[in-house]
């Protein structure tokens, strides 16, 4: 549950010189074109109450100094005097109304007022006059991004390092614009371009760190944003964003310290505190996540990560229906890979409508264990009298063809099929927005009933080859970089459940694990005859041959609860959200057990507590 940390940087306009041309002394026999030569070289090396003054003494000698005036703007501008700069801009452009710099200059304060419209057209008019003004280009493509405008942000930043190769700004800016659009490696390059031209860069490397985070790499992560805070200590974006990735190495209370640090420097940061909410919500703190999530919504009513955020606290204290409103935030969340883009369906979107005779397209989102959760309401859509098509993983088709009889099945395709482009389909939705439809609220709550049904012959072969009763099939571990950490329990931590005599155990795991396997010399039996990545009807078939599933909170539970497996899922202190916070029996499935971990990190009792139920299940069974 993410939130975007991107900084974006404008770029003033470089101080310029006048056109030389006799002027007016004044009582050192300097003219107005000395003193702004004057004024000139402590602006250039930022020394700005200086060149404040210098330009100043300019404009008393000549106060029709177009040049002064607008080089003036950028150093009131820099000192936090916004109005004032609008001012002096506007005095240059009334003596130069071709003045390029001066409108750029004016952009930059419009856009410091957040009048982003007029800010633009200042920037426009600049790049009309001066077509290869490159910083009037790149804070045009500010502009832009702040409108929301990406495509022609990317496109202005993109012009601006045409005519610019070494515009740090430039390359930093369109590295958050293509962060925005999803394209994260070609991000990372153009801020490592910006800091190989500006090795002091800290917005750069916060940015850096911010992406970095996205694309599953936390420590690089970590150690960007650390260099951004050492070169800028007070860069409050930086600390929140260190933050993020501190939560992508479970340091968990280090990345709430960061997101508080990061709000002590700007407390009205609605990002600081989108990422605040979400270290309080991996810690479990749900009221305090909830009030933060709340405070960060206040400042920004638009930012969906935080509306998000706020959709996985309302699930896990019971707040069901205030949840499904906020978790339709998704679809804007997409870009980092947390969330699968909306499919591009023309049909209106089913809001409970009366289906009888009616035809709708379901299709599945966001991956394979939520599709194998969702499909089973589709037997209460058909009761409404639909008639269903649905689009789901192509791997799903035969599972889903033999559970699912009257419910015709297309595969997911970049392009849509056009079967489910027809236009004689009503309706169409996504499975989880389905399911906010059918089960609203904790209120007279049904749980999922099973419906998959696994090949019976594949079914049959398993059981003679595995030979016997009290199969028990075990998965351990999540290949998803983001969760793995939370959700795996790394093998050799099963040994007590292992060892246990009276059955034997199968291995479920997705995904090569087999060193881990040989190393931990456990009695574990691996079936290569098995790919659960490639072939989930012969997996469904295997785990059907189970006489019990023991899991981590991963699609292998979404399997056998989808097959009506009797499934002990160990879950961690914060889990997915549909798991809930109490109780010993899932919610959403009537066949599932949950163990639960009672401190982050600490699976040794879980096992404990799965060893005892396992060894009571067998005196239960053992007369079969």
């Amino acid at each position: 549950m993410p939130v975007l940390g991107q900084e974006t940087t404008a770029d003033q306009a470089h101080p310029i010189s006048p056109p030389l041309h006799d002027q007016a002394t004044d009582v050192d026999g300097l003219t107005a074109n000395d003193l702004f030569f004057v004024a000139l070289a402590p602006h250039q090396a930022g020394q700005l109450h200086d060149a404040l003054a210098g330009y100043e003494r300019v404009l008393a000698l000549e106060p029709n100094h177009p040049e002064a005036l607008s080089n003036l703007a950028g150093v009131l501008h820099s000192l936090g005097r916004i109005d004032a700069a609008v001012e002096s801009c506007q005095k240059a452009l009334m003596l130069r109304p071709d003045f390029a710099e001066a409108y750029s200059n004016l952009g930059n304060a419009q856009s410091s007022r957040l009048r982003l419209k007029e800010a633009e057209a200042c920037f426009r008019h600049a790049v009309a006059i001066k077509s290869d003004y490159a910083e009037a280009y790149g804070n045009l493509g500010v502009a832009l991004y702040c409108h929301g405008r990406r495509d022609e942000a990317e496109a202005c930043m993109r012009r601006a390092i045409a005519l610019k190769p070494n515009y740090p700004e430039a390359h930093s800016n369109l590295g958050n614009t293509l962060y925005d659009l999803g394209l994260l490696e070609e991000a990372e390059a153009h801020y490592l371009t910006a800091l190989t031209i500006k090795p002091d860069y800290s917005d750069a490397y916060s940015n850096l760190g911010n992406t970095l985070y996205h694309l599953d790499r936390p420590e690089e992560a970590a150690a960007s944003c650390h260099r951004a805070l050492t070169i800028n200590p007070a860069s409050s974006l930086a600390h929140s964003n260190l933050g993020l990735a501190l939560m992508g190495l479970r340091q968990l209370e280090a990345a709430g310290e960061s997101c508080r640090l990061s709000l002590t420097l700007q407390p009205n940061c609605a990002k600081a505190n989108t990422n605040l909410a979400h270290s309080r919500l991996e810690l479990g703190q749900f009221e305090a996540a909830k009030i933060t999530c709340h405070r960060a919504l206040a400042i920004d009513p638009d930012l969906d990560q935080a509306r998000l955020n706020l959709a996985f606290v309302q699930f896990a204290l019971g707040e069901m229906t205030e949840a499904w409103a906020g978790y339709e935030s998704r679809w804007n969340c997409v870009d980092k890979g947390s969330f699968s883009p909306a499919r591009p369906f023309p049909q209106p979107r089913w809001k409970g409508e009366d289906l009888r005779g009616r035809k709708i397209l379901v299709w599945g989102e966001q991956g394979i264990g939520d599709e194998l959760v969702f499909f089973a309401l589709l037997p209460e859509m058909m009761e409404r009298g639909a008639l269903c098509i649905v689009e789901a993983d192509p791997r799903l088709r035969p599972l889903l063809s033999r559970s699912l009889p009257g419910v015709e099945i297309i595969d997911r395709s970049p392009e849509p099929d056009p079967r489910g482009l027809a236009p004689d389909i009503d309706f169409q939705v996504p499975i989880a927005s389905m399911a906010a439809l059918l089960r609203p609220s904790l209120e007279g709550f049904r749980p999922l009933p099973p419906y998959l049904i696994a090949d019976p012959a594949v079914v049959a072969d398993f059981r003679q080859a595995y030979g016997g009763n009290r199969l028990i099939g075990i998965s351990w571990w999540s290949q998803n970089r983001r969760l793995g950490p939370k959700y795996s329990i790394p093998l050799r931590q099963w040994r007590p459940l292992l060892e246990t005599e009276g059955c034997r155990f199968i291995s479920l795991q997705y995904g090569d694990r087999k060193a881990e396997i040989a190393e931990s010399g456990l009695p574990l039996v691996v079936d290569d005859s098995v790919n659960p990545l490639t072939d989930l009807d012969r997996f469904a078939a295997q785990v059907t041959a189970m006489d019990l599933v023991i899991s981590i909170d991963n699609s292998t539970v979404s399997m056998a609860a989808s097959l009506g497996k009797p499934i002990w899922n160990l879950v961690n202190t914060v889990p997915e959200w549909r798991i809930g916070q109490t109780g010993d029996t899932g919610l959403w499935h009537p066949t599932m057990r949950l163990f639960r971990q009672t401190s982050p990190g600490v699976w040794d009792p879980v096992i404990a507590k799965a060893e005892a139920a396992l060894r009571q299940w067998l005196g239960v069974h053992e007369s079969e």
